[in-house]
């Protein structure tokens, strides 16, 4: 009789988990129960789907969570924007985010950009 109790109980939240809530605005149901997740270009503030802002030169990461969007390819990220990586000469882009430089052979960063690294007579 306990064990048919228990099934019983068990049913019963079961079958109350699986009432349909209304979905907020911006956001898609799960296969899974009465969960639900936000749109792309959305993100999950409490019960509710807020639009990303994504800034000038950035895209989205399709990520629900972390960073919703990123920098494209020689910007880097300061706060909520993306500004431009200034290259100094005889520098390129590194990585493949692109959101650092290096200096070219024979050149060294130094605070001001790359220099000529002078190589001694016989070295």
């Amino acid at each position: 009789m306990l064990a048919f109790t228990v099934l019983l109980a068990s049913v019963s939240v079961q079958s109350e988990e699986a009432v349909p809530t209304p979905l907020p605005e911006n956001a898609s149901g799960s296969l899974f129960g009465s969960n639900w997740k936000c749109n792309q270009g959305f993100k999950k503030v409490g019960e509710t789907c807020e639009k990303i802002i994504v800034p000038e030169n950035a895209y989205l990461t399709n990520r629900s969570y972390g960073d919703v969007w990123a920098c494209n390819r020689g910007f880097r990220r300061s706060l909520d924007a993306c500004i431009q990586i200034v290259l100094p000469e005889n520098a390129y882009l590194n990585s493949p985010k692109g959101d650092d430089w290096e200096c070219h052979r024979k050149y060294r960063r130094s605070n001001s950009g790359c220099e000529l690294i002078e190589v001694p007579e016989n070295a």
